[in-house]
């Protein structure tokens, strides 16, 4: 009897086998099934079909170029353009918002539309499983495109490049950005054929985005302070020195290159074009401040000795300025905490935001020029001058006579009274008086031979077609004396927090 019953427990459960895989079987083709009418009816299986109409239909080009009345070219760019329809890497991309039921796409190689192709839906969108959304969907209509565009090459200042096997000349370039040069293709059907050349003379691929033809390198612009050490391979790049003091690091490498960035602190990362968690303090104090990071002593490495920026105007034109230590802290972390403290030991506090502190002993200021001075020199005059001049209202003959010859104001002015940039300046008279809200205030004698004052005005002009404009300048202007008179040396804008 146990036997009996054993026997039929085997039956049971082989027949209770046979059905669940019936049944598994029956799922897995029933997904399969829809796996493939879910992959067919995607609308780009529709567009590839257009797409492989127009090869065809390309292959008679006469009739082609007459049918959807293309622009004429030579046969040449003819024969290139219908070949880009056969190619496999043909991306698709949908334009616009368009009617509910219609998706209009458009086909581009190389970035460049050579197609565009308009979609019916044949119905309702239909969901299988839950997780499957179909929809039928049909050619409306589609058609050639062939426009003239304009490219830009992009590519470091000292690569070059060939365009159809005409080398391009760098005096044609204009730059771009850090250390690069931006060649202009214009009026162009198709993308030219391109070579772009290493300095030592490889051949580098190139990568087609929009209307941008970029190289394919390693391409990195770090701007860091000075205490920062950057190596690329072993080798410490220099960098080249910014106004503000920083360094600016120009990193282009064909392959990938290993680039490490260090502090003064012990900290170093491995740098693959990241953001660069930095805490960056640069601090102009008394010498008997003290000047911590994380409670711990500033390295000497980042300490110097020097003439407070807002007096680097004067330093190589005038003698016994003030000098201070000056606390360039950069460390590689986001989160650290620089503290000062007086020579009282007393904590000062650092407005948050702000990356540069000024504790530099002050001298008394005024807002009145002292009469000696004054009589030597009207320095209201001279500003507004100085505002004329650069309006192209005021002659450079007469402008040198009020700047310090040695200084590179003096440079500057020459070079702008020498430049194009003066005939891009509008037709314009000037009503009287020209200036208005005029104000001389902060005079500060910095060295018997030196001061500096503040002087702000509001210029007013018109326009050739009867459109008034105001210009307003409020900037810091330094003077120095030679040979008992007194030049203007330089000027620096008053930024608004007054700092």
């Amino acid at each position: 009897m146990a036997r009996y019953r054993i026997r039929w427990f085997r039956v049971f459960y082989l027949a209770f086998l046979l059905v669940l895989i019936i049944a598994v079987l029956s799922a897995v083709f029933y997904v399969r099934g829809l796996l493939v009418k879910y992959e067919a009816a995607q609308p780009e299986r529709q567009v590839d079909t257009a797409v492989a109409e127009l090869f065809e239909q390309s292959k008679e080009q006469k009739e082609f170029w007459g049918k959807y009345k293309l622009p004429e070219v030579d046969n040449t760019t003819k024969e290139k353009y219908t070949k880009l329809f056969e190619r496999d890497d043909l991306s698709y991309v949908v334009q616009g918002a368009g009617a509910e039921d219609e998706l209009n796409y458009q086909v581009k190689a190389d970035g460049m539309p050579i197609a565009e192709v308009l979609l019916k839906a044949q119905g309702p969108a239909v969901n299988k499983l839950v997780v499957f959304n179909m929809r039928e969907w049909a050619i409306k209509s589609y058609k050639p495109v062939l426009e003239k565009r304009d490219y830009s090459i992009i590519i470091p200042e000292n690569f070059s490049v060939a365009v159809s096997g005409k080398q391009l000349s760098k005096d044609d370039a204009k730059r771009s950005g850090d250390s690069k040069l931006s060649y202009a293709v214009k009026d162009t059907y198709l993308l030219p054929e391109i070579i772009i050349t290493t300095e030592d003379g490889k051949n580098i691929e190139y990568d087609v985005q929009g209307t941008r033809i970029l190289p394919q390198i390693y391409d990195y612009a770090l701007t860091l302070p000075s205490t920062i050490t950057v190596k690329v391979n072993g080798e410490k790049s220099e960098g080249v020195k910014t106004s503000d003091g920083k360094y600016k690091h120009i990193i282009t490498e064909i392959e990938k290159p290993e680039i490490l960035i260090s502090d003064l602190f012990g900290n170093t990362i491995n740098y693959e074009g990241e953001t660069i968690p930095l805490t960056y303090r640069l601090i102009e104090a008394p010498e008997n401040y003290t000047v911590e990071l994380n409670g711990e002593s500033i390295p000497d490495g980042a300490i110097s000795k020097g003439v407070p920026r807002k007096y680097d105007i004067l330093e190589n034109l005038v003698k016994d300025l003030p000098v201070q230590a000056r606390y360039e802290v950069a460390v590689l972390k986001s989160d650290a905490v620089v503290t000062v403290k007086d020579n009282n030991q007393k904590d000062i506090a650092l407005e948050e935001g702000e990356t540069e502190f000024d504790f530099t002993e002050g001298k008394e200021t005024s807002d009145t020029i002292p009469q000696e001075i004054a009589d030597k020199i009207d320095v209201l005059k001279v500003a507004q001058n100085w505002s004329l001049f650069m309006s192209n209202d005021y002659s450079f003959d007469k402008m040198q006579k009020f700047i310090l010859p040695e200084s590179n104001h003096y440079k500057v002015a020459k070079a702008y009274a020498n430049s194009v940039d003066k005939t891009f300046i509008s037709i314009h008279s000037l009503p009287n008086p020209p200036f208005t809200e005029n104000k001389v205030k902060n005079f500060c004698q910095i060295t018997e031979d030196s001061f500096s004052v503040e002087i702000s005005f509001v210029k007013h002009m018109q326009l050739g077609g009867g459109k008034a404009i105001t210009d307003t300048m409020n900037d810091t202007f330094y003077f120095v004396k030679k040979d008992g008179d007194w030049f203007l040396a330089g000027m620096k804008e008053v930024a608004e927090n007054g700092k």
